[in-house]
């Protein structure tokens, strides 16, 4: 990354989120992580206060730091919120100085979203979506459409042109899913001493992301998910995503995973590991509540129950690590 790539994308977050020097920021995000660097360089640029707290592991820690500080903003990967939603009061705090909180590093469901603004009732949630190679971030959208375009991750942040292409090049249609692709000056000249990695996903000006995903009919964003994460069950492609968002309603369930192993007729079959938050619950509990939600072909085959999901610092579920 250039710095003019740094700093294109950095104007455009500070001018979506309105981010000025009076705002007071807590940010429990690693600075060597493109989000919570992100955050770093937005709130120096604009003049602002940054708060830094280590302390993910303690939810409760997160809501008493922004009344303490009287911070403005906040931003979480989704397992951060889901920890906060699962395990916190929010109404035991004085949370009124905030004026919005984002979300990126991966999708959060669309329940976890509205219970995350419910209990922030008044304060801007801005769901956000980006990568490293564009310099942190690619879309976003307002807070004001969360109702009306619900799981949507909005439209390019300024200067960033993002189109959904097939295997062979072409736009996709609305609601036809393919691979997201940007172009933009936020988008990085490469891997460093890695032509290789580099020619792989930078071709004809754009920048291949990996991500799967597709536009409604208005030009809104949606991600279904990471192509090397997409299972292969028989003939269809399944999005982790989508069964994890299912697990996650259920009141047992604390955390979860969900992943592809190999079949020998199938291609791949389901197994999801699940951190629950009581012993008195069963696979087969689990297996019978997703058949109210899930088609069959979508239902874990297997259910692991794990005392904790590996992650990264900033709180990304390590899926590399979880075998079948």
């Amino acid at each position: 990354l250039l710095h003019k790539n740094l700093s294109a994308n950095v104007g455009a977050i500070v001018k979506s989120l309105s981010i000025v020097s009076d705002d007071v920021f807590l940010c429990v995000l690693p600075f060597y992580y493109s989000f919570g660097n992100s955050v770093l360089h937005t709130h120096m640029v604009a003049g602002g206060t940054l708060v830094l707290l280590n302390q993910v592991m303690y939810p409760n820690e997160i809501l008493k730091a922004i009344e303490q500080h009287q911070c403005t903003g906040f931003a979480g990967v989704p397992s951060i919120y889901i920890t906060l939603i699962k395990k916190t009061n929010f109404s035991n705090y004085n949370l009124s100085s905030l004026r919005y909180v984002t979300q990126a590093g991966g999708p959060l469901s669309r329940e976890f979203i509205g219970r995350v603004s419910h209990a922030l009732s008044g304060i801007d949630f801005v769901v956000m979506y980006g990568q490293t190679e564009a310099a942190s971030r690619i879309s976003y959208l307002p807070a004001q459409l969360l109702d009306a375009r619900p799981g949507s991750v909005g439209k390019g942040i300024e200067g960033v042109t993002i189109t959904v292409e097939d295997p062979d090049g072409n736009e996709c249609a609305a609601e036809e899913k393919g691979e997201i692709c940007v172009r933009g000056e936020n988008v990085m000249q490469g891997y460093w001493s890695n032509p290789e990695a580099t020619a792989q996903v930078l071709k004809d000006g754009k920048l291949h992301t990996g991500d799967m995903g597709y536009k409604d009919k208005d030009g809104y964003l949606y991600i279904v998910g990471r192509q090397s994460e997409i299972l292969k069950i028989s003939e269809h492609r399944v999005s982790p995503y989508e069964i994890e968002e299912v697990l996650l309603q259920h009141e047992a369930v604390e955390e979860c995973a969900v992943i592809g192993c190999s079949h020998s007729q199938m291609g791949q079959f389901v197994k999801a590991y699940v951190v629950s938050n009581t012993d008195d619950i069963a696979v087969n509990q689990l297996k019978k509540y997703c058949q109210q939600f899930l088609a069959s072909y979508k239902i874990p085959k297997e259910i692991e129950f794990v005392d904790s999901l590996p992650k990264t610092s900033s709180g990304k579920i390590k899926r590399a690590e979880l075998g079948c």
